[in-house]
């Protein structure tokens, strides 16, 4: 009898990421254990199998079994929302609550810089953002000290840390989507390549830039899975024809500088038919039964008794315990508007399908509720209000993609966000706790709102916070916890 051993390859062995996933993959055919696998692989080895079986034989899956970090440093807000669009890699970017921006963390979009006039109002207009930025930032910070007092239980650093996280959190809208950042990126190589190709197939210049970048740098942990990576035809052409067609069926609205943040749930369900769904879900594994034949038992019983039987999913369940997977069969799709600070937030969400619109100057833009009440709302108006001037001229030469760099955080976005109900419980639950940035939680909150007030039974054990209640007190020891 076979003894259980459990250990890693990487730790036991001096191999490369692509020589682990070759002993790995060998099991399958292999009676050898894993050891005896990574004792007879080397770099050469490793290679050739990647070529054969990988490449040639479209044995995608063996690709995710080798892994690489990559580091990212100095790439626009806009870059680092499209590398995190795809949804299976692992990432870490710099946080806007926790760092104050320097004056000079911005990027300028590489197709304007031989438009010597257009890259000198863009510069002026940086320049103009992150200095009034730079100047709001004490300021904000006494008016936050002089309405919430020091808890005497809290330290001096502590509070100051809590301060400054609030400020930032008032002030990111004036950082424009040229901002940089700093992201950390963790894939197997079958997202690598993937991430590369939807870079490389970018319509903007430093995505296919950074795409060429990331390859590089992947290429030298994974000499062989990463190689072929490169731009998509079809996905440049695709994208190409869906925007050609939209322009001749959809006409496009004229500036809606009234719009407000919200959602629009798009989701018809006959209740009760759902929640036999996800009950027969539920039980399914625990018997020997066909779908249908547990479907249909359900579907027989009483309104009472598929209620009590609902309220079991929840039973015993803890603030760290995930809904249960049956969940998953109920989707809801949520037309949104959000200012773009917000959105970048929600959509590290990535179990879900979204569909995002570039960033326009085109619904007009958010001033934080606290600013108004510290009497900053002019001057963060007078801040950004050269922008729709600028755009419009990126817009015209350039194109709207390009014209995106300009816009500040601030202002509002369309986003179609498709989640299960599974999912809308983890991000409900988490999004409008109490020290997340209210923007963000008030979306949240009004998701839920918008299924409870179609199938409240739905969301009944749903832990979903008052956004609207609650002081900073409360906020910042959210924070510190």
């Amino acid at each position: 009898m076979k003894e259980r051993s459990v250990y890693s390859l990487s730790k036991e062995f001096d191999i490369t990421p692509e020589e682990v996933a070759v002993a790995m993959a060998k099991t399958s055919r292999s009676p050898l254990s894993f050891r005896e696998n990574a004792g007879e692989i080397s770099a050469e080895k490793a290679a050739k199998f990647h070529d054969k079986y990988v490449m040639a034989y479209n044995h995608a899956s063996v690709a995710e079994l080798a892994t690489v970090d990559v580091c990212l440093e100095g790439i626009s807000m806009l870059a680092a929302k499209a590398l995190e669009d795809n949804r299976l890699g692992s990432y870490i970017e710099a946080s806007t609550r926790y760092q104050i921006w320097d004056a000079d963390s911005w990027v300028t979009p590489p197709e304007i810089r031989e438009d010597d006039e257009l890259l000198a109002s863009y510069k002026r207009s940086q320049y103009r953002l992150f200095q009034r930025y730079l100047k709001a930032m004490p300021i904000v910070q006494e008016k936050l000290r002089e309405i919430t007092p020091k808890p005497d239980e809290m330290s001096d650093s502590l509070y100051a840390t809590n301060i400054k996280a609030k400020a930032c959190d008032l002030l990111r809208g004036m950082l424009p989507a040229a901002a940089t950042t700093n992201v950390g990126f963790v894939a197997n190589a079958r997202t690598m390549a993937h991430a590369v190709q939807k870079l490389l197939s970018s319509d903007l210049l430093e995505m296919r830039q950074m795409g060429a970048e990331l390859k590089e740098t992947a290429l030298q942990s994974l000499p062989t899975l990463i190689k072929y990576a490169s731009g998509n035809g079809y996905r440049i052409i695709h994208s190409k024809r869906m925007r050609d067609i939209a322009k001749e069926l959809v006409a496009p609205h004229t500036l809606s500088l009234g719009a407000r943040p919200g959602v629009n749930l798009q989701a018809f369900y006959d209740l009760r038919l759902l929640h036999v769904k996800i009950l027969t879900n539920a039980l399914y594994p625990h018997t020997n039964r066909s779908y249908g034949e547990i479907f249909w038992s359900l579907k027989n019983l009483s309104e009472d008794r598929i209620h009590d039987l609902w309220l079991e999913l929840f039973i015993d369940r803890s603030a760290h315990d995930q809904t249960p997977r049956a969940l998953e069969d109920a989707t809801f799709t949520f037309d949104t508007i959000m200012d773009f600070g917000a959105w970048r937030d929600l959509q590290r969400h990535r179990m879900m399908t979204q569909f995002d619109q570039p960033l326009s100057i085109d619904l007009g833009y958010a001033i934080p509720d606290q600013i108004r009440e510290f009497g900053l709302a002019d001057y963060y108006a007078d801040t950004i209000d050269h922008i729709p001037a600028l755009y419009a001229h990126m817009s015209h030469d350039f194109g709207p993609m390009v014209a995106q760099y300009v816009v500040p955080m601030c202002y509002y976005k369309r986003s179609v966000m498709t989640m299960n109900l599974r999912q809308l419980h983890a991000l409900v639950e988490l999004r409008t706790k109490p020290g997340g940035h209210l923007a963000y939680r008030r979306i949240a909150r009004q998701m839920y709102d918008a299924v409870q007030q179609r199938y409240p039974i739905l969301v009944q054990h749903l832990r979903v916070s008052d956004v609207e209640m609650g002081d900073d007190l409360k906020r910042i020891k959210e924070v510190k916890s």
